[in-house]
């Protein structure tokens, strides 16, 4: 079954960038009350939706057990898609897109949160959220020294 992380708040039903704020500093107050130092890192991904490698996608997409014909349908929506670029009525030949989902679709976003569903899991000291491509990284230690390593 897939489930998305659950401090992911972008794209989703009830879920909004003011609960993104509560969770962060509802986790800072948390460390503070416990006598942590808190370093945080906020990332805001530049054109992110243009990122998504399809074949990492696809393997993700298998490994949340999402397959036969809902695979079928994204491997349709996403792989031979073209584009051409329009320059003083100079128009490019069409190239094949490898990276990327759509924006502005409805699939696109789901896309991109399958794309990054596992960042939480690349650090094991770090208290992640996210809201579609901005990524805060929170870490707490009792030395505040302790960040610089």
């Amino acid at each position: 079954m897939f489930n998305l992380y659950r401090s992911q708040y972008g794209f989703r039903d009830k879920h909004s960038t003011q609960h993104a704020i509560h969770y962060i500093a509802n986790s800072i107050q948390g460390n503070m009350d416990n006598k942590l130092f808190t370093c945080g890192i906020l990332i805001d991904l530049k054109k992110a939706f243009h990122t998504a490698d399809h074949s990492i996608l696809f393997n993700k997409l298998n490994h949340y057990e999402i397959r036969a014909i809902v695979n079928d349908l994204f491997s349709s929506y996403l792989f031979k898609r073209t584009h051409t670029a329009e320059i003083n009525s100079f128009i490019s030949d069409k190239e094949i897109v490898l990276r990327g989902v759509p924006q502005g679709s409805v699939l696109g976003p789901l896309l991109f949160l399958i794309f990054i569903n596992d960042i939480p899991n690349s650090a094991q000291k770090l208290n992640f959220g996210l809201f579609a491509d901005d990524t805060d990284m929170l870490y707490a230690d009792k030395h505040p020294k302790s960040a610089d390593s």
